[in-house]
C-alpha cells in the first residue's frame, strides 16, 4: 500500500495513484488522458515529464465532490502548509489573495529567504490572468459559489531546507454560514488548515465607522452579526484545542481609513522587510484592536479573544476604491499584504530565526 496523503480538494486522505495523467484541451474541451512514462529511457526527460503530470483523487469517501486531479508533486515534500481565507462576499478577501500570490512570485519575501513558484500548472495560467488584469487596474470578481478547490497552490523555497507545498483556501463567504456548513462539506478546509486568516473591512465591520456615509445596504449588514464568522467558529468549534490553531485577523481596504490615526501610520510603513521584530507585530494588533473597540467590531474582536497565538493587521490590497465600472482609476498599489502571511508562516514553524518564535504571544 501506498503512502496516505491529504487530498487538498476533497480532504479525503488516500492512497497515493501510480496513473498519471495528463492535461489537453481539444475543441474547447478539458480532457485527461493516461500518461505513460515507462518508454522513457532518460530518466531526466522522464522526471521532468512526471512534474508536469498529475494524478486523479479517489475520492473514498465518495462525498460528491467532482472528479478531481492534483499535481503529480503534491507527493513529494510531505504535508503542505494549509492557510485558508475567512470572509463574507465584498470584505475583499480576492484581491487580497490574489495581491498577496502576484507579490510572492514577485520576491517580495526574498530578504527572508523565501521564493515561491506556481507548483499547479493547470492554476498557474488562470492565475496569471488575474494578476495582470489586476494589475492593470481591473476590479476582480468576488469567490464564486463553484469554485471547490484550492485557490493558490505554491511550492516555496528556503536556502538548506526541503521545498514546503503551501496551499491557500479562499471559499464563497455564504459557503461558511451555518445552513451551509450543516448539510455540505464545502467549507471542510478549515477541519485540516494550519492557519487561517480572517478578514473583513470598515464599511462591512465598523458598525460605527462614518454610518451616515454608507448606503442602507451596508449599514444593515454593518449592524448584523458577521455569519460568515459565526459559521467557521461553529465548525471549528468541533476541533479539539481549537484556540492553538494560529490565525491573523487583516482589516482590509484600510485605505479608505488613511488619513485617521493610527491607520496612516501603518500603511506607510515598509511591507514585509527587514528582519521579524515581535515588538511590531504586537503593536500593530493593539492598534488594530483600538481601532475595532473603537467603532464597535465585535465579529472580529470575538474571533480575536478565541485563540491563543494571534496578529492584527492594516491592509489594502488596491490602495483605493474602485470607480464603479469595474476599474481602478489610480491603478492597483498594494499596502501591507504580506503581514498578515509572514505572521502565519512564523506561527506555524516555516519562519524560522531570530523574532519568529514571538510573533502573536
Amino acid at each position: 500500500m501506498g503512502d496516505q496523503v491529504l487530498c487538498p480538494v476533497c480532504m479525503d486522505h488516500i492512497v497515493w495513484p501510480d496513473t498519471l495523467y495528463q492535461r489537453e484541451v481539444r475543441e474547447g474541451a478539458v480532457v485527461w488522458e493516461e500518461l505513460d512514462l515507462t518508454r522513457h529511457t532518460n530518466p531526466n526527460r522522464r522526471e521532468y515529464e512526471r512534474r508536469l503530470a498529475f494524478v486523479r483523487c479517489p475520492n473514498p469517501s465518495q462525498d460528491g465532490t467532482e472528479v478531481h486531479y492534483l499535481p503529480a508533486i503534491h507527493n513529494d515534500y510531505g504535508r503542505p502548509i494549509i492557510i485558508g481565507l475567512v470572509g463574507r462576499g465584498a470584505s475583499g478577501k480576492t484581491h487580497l489573495l490574489v495581491t498577496m500570490l502576484s507579490e510572492l512570485l514577485r520576491g517580495a519575501l526574498s530578504s527572508h529567504g523565501l521564493y515561491f513558484e506556481v507548483a499547479d500548472k493547470v492554476q498557474q495560467a488562470r492565475l496569471t490572468e488575474e494578476i495582470e488584469r489586476l494589475r492593470d487596474g481591473a476590479l476582480l470578481q468576488a469567490t464564486g459559489n463553484q469554485l471547490r478547490t484550492f485557490a493558490g497552490y505554491l511550492l516555496v523555497r528556503a536556502k538548506d531546507r526541503r521545498p514546503k507545498p503551501l496551499i491557500f483556501f479562499d471559499v464563497a463567504g455564504e459557503d461558511f454560514n451555518d445552513v451551509n456548513l450543516t448539510n455540505s462539506k464545502w467549507a471542510g478546509f478549515l477541519l485540516e488548515a494550519d492557519a487561517l486568516l480572517f478578514v473583513d473591512d470598515p464599511d462591512l465591520g465598523l458598525p460605527a465607522w462614518r454610518p451616515h456615509a454608507k448606503s442602507p445596504a451596508q449599514r444593515s449588514a454593518a449592524q448584523r452579526h458577521n455569519e460568515t464568522f459565526d459559521g467557521a467558529m461553529n465548525r471549528l468549534r468541533t476541533q479539539q484545542r481549537m484556540e492553538r490553531l494560529p490565525i491573523a485577523i487583516a482589516l482590509t481596504k484600510a485605505d479608505t481609513m488613511r488619513y485617521e490615526y493610527p491607520v496612516d501610520h501603518w500603511l506607510r510603513r515598509d511591507d514585509a522587510s527587514g528582519p521579524l521584530d515581535p515588538e511590531l507585530f504586537r503593536a500593530e494588533s493593539r492598534d488594530v484592536f483600538a481601532v475595532l473597540q473603537r467603532y464597535q467590531a465585535t465579529p472580529m474582536l470575538n474571533v480575536y479573544r478565541q485563540f491563543e497565538r494571534r496578529t492584527m493587521h492594516f491592509v489594502s490590497a488596491t490602495g483605493g476604491p474602485s470607480d464603479g465600472t469595474e476599474h481602478f482609476p489610480r491603478g492597483v498599489r498594494p499596502s501591507r499584504v504580506l503581514q498578515p502571511l509572514v505572521a502565519l508562516l512564523a506561527m506555524t514553524g516555516f519562519i524560522t530565526g531570530p523574532g519568529a518564535e514571538g510573533i502573536g504571544r
